[in-house]
């Protein structure tokens, strides 16, 4: 957050996703990490390998919060690069 604070972006933590289910809002149902900018959303973890369920709940995060793209990050590596620990994924479903 400080160095996303740094780059003068707007961010927000722990942003709530309220689930809508036939026309019915469910209220919270989950949180994601961070949003930058109200368009990104950094799904944040630290964990020996990314399992597929992490890159389902961002993807799920997405839909629901109806956001265009998204980072799921893992800090619990050696390699800090782009397809080992740090993946964009997009929302196919974004309605902008």
């Amino acid at each position: 957050m400080i160095e996303l604070d740094n780059a003068c972006l707007l961010c927000e933590e722990e942003v709530p996703i309220n689930v809508v289910y036939d026309g019915n809002n469910l209220g919270l149902g989950f949180r994601m990490d961070i949003l930058v900018e109200d368009t990104i959303i950094l799904e944040l973890k630290s964990v020996s390998q990314l399992e597929k369920v992490h890159f389902k709940q961002l993807q799920t995060y997405l839909r629901l919060a109806n956001k265009p793209f998204g980072y799921l990050i893992n800090f619990n590596t050696d390699k800090f690069t782009i397809g080992n620990s740090i993946h964009r994924i997009k929302n196919l479903e974004f309605l902008g």
